[in-house]
């Protein structure tokens, strides 16, 4: 049976949603490929609970080149590495150079060693001198550049990720496996009618992303509550209680954070999923694959729509709200959440990890 091992930043019970997303990758991979995963949580400061069930983990002491090769040592049985790669979950300024400096000394030290990449970021930029993205960019852009060129295998979640690396390097030109994230929150195989379903609407996410909805976009959550006769919205995610704002004739739950299985539950019930985020990234969105997987209708202030790519198109997979004297299409919601639903089918947890799992035995 093969073994890998995976680093990343966090591990549950820290709310991480690339933590998430690679534990239950873990588990798919083990379940259905006979991939065994250990883990190395780079975070030494978000504790790794007692009892991990089917997690096999170790948490790095501190964030040295030192201190994870000396884990890495103590595994020098296994020669291959899946590294779930955001610059911000390893280092607080997005430049975590002691990454680099130990993958590479660890990958240099046996020719059969093979580093596998999943870039859930490539690199953040700014055009604000305030904000210390302006200043770190480049820094950050070489780290991911030098990661790009040591691993044997690379892959993204969208199309935009796959061009930037494109531009770091040649070394995966045409090569990049372009795999949508999967919903951390279960994937309903039977799911309801939209008709069969309760009124409600769902806000879900970190708690700028809906603290957003109720500011930015409120008037727009209104209508589209008035519009398609939803009479809840449920809010769920961190401080939900100080997030929420009255909505005309809706009543709000404010829910907080609940376990997977209270959230695939609502999300199973609901008709509607509001989400405020960048379009051209949407298949990196958790949020956006957790509504799709429950084929949920989502909604977005259309004051977010870009371009079409990754295969969404708006109107086709996402309902976009019109502005003010605009009527949303009822009769469109349901063919949006099948088209939603067929779109997800194509890299569900089953899927994204079949396709690991061939790519790891290739390394």
């Amino acid at each position: 049976m093969q073994t890998i091992l995976s680093i990343v930043p966090r591990l549950p019970p820290a709310i991480d949603g690339v933590g998430d997303y690679a534990h239950l990758l873990s588990k798919a991979l083990a379940d259905r490929h006979g991939i065994l995963t250990k883990f190395i949580a780079c975070d030494p400061l978000k504790p790794i609970a007692s009892e991990q069930g089917d997690l096999s983990a170790i948490q790095l002491p501190q964030r040295s080149r030192d201190s994870l090769l000396t884990i890495l040592t103590r595994s020098g049985h296994i020669d291959t590495i899946l590294l779930h790669y955001v610059g911000y979950g390893y280092a607080r300024r997005g430049c975590p150079l002691w990454l680099v400096a130990a993958l590479s000394k660890w990958k240099a030290a046996k020719s059969s060693r093979r580093l596998v990449i999943m870039f859930h970021e490539v690199y953040a930029t700014s055009d604000r001198p305030w904000s210390s993205q302006f200043w770190t960019s480049p820094i950050q852009r070489q780290i991911a550049q030098d990661l790009a060129d040591l691993g044997d295998i690379v892959i993204t979640s969208n199309q935009l990720f796959a061009n930037l690396i494109q531009e770091l390097t040649n070394k995966h030109d045409g090569k990049i496996d372009i795999l949508p994230i999967f919903s951390n929150v279960g994937e309903n195989r039977s799911p309801l009618p939209l008709t069969e379903r309760q009124p409600w609407l769902v806000t879900f996410g970190n708690s700028s992303l809906r603290q957003s909805i109720y500011t930015d976009s409120l008037d727009r959550l209104t209508r589209v509550c008035q519009q398609l006769d939803l009479r809840k919205i449920y809010d769920i995610g961190h401080n939900s209680s100080t997030i929420v704002r009255p909505v005309p004739g809706v009543k709000i739950h404010a829910m907080g954070t609940l376990s997977t299985a209270e959230i695939s539950q609502i999300f199973s019930c609901a008709q509607v999923g509001f989400i405020n985020y960048s379009i051209p990234y949407l298949a990196k969105s958790g949020i956006f694959a957790a509504y799709c997987a429950h084929q949920m209708l989502s909604v977005f202030d259309d004051r977010n729509l870009g371009v079409n790519i990754d295969g969404l198109e708006y109107n086709k997979h996402y309902l976009a709200i019109p502005g003010s004297d605009g009527i949303i299409d009822v009769n469109l919601a349901q063919t949006i959440a099948n088209n939603a639903y067929q779109w997800y089918s194509q890299h569900s947890l089953r899927r994204v990890a079949s396709r690991i799992a061939d790519l790891l035995n290739q390394v």
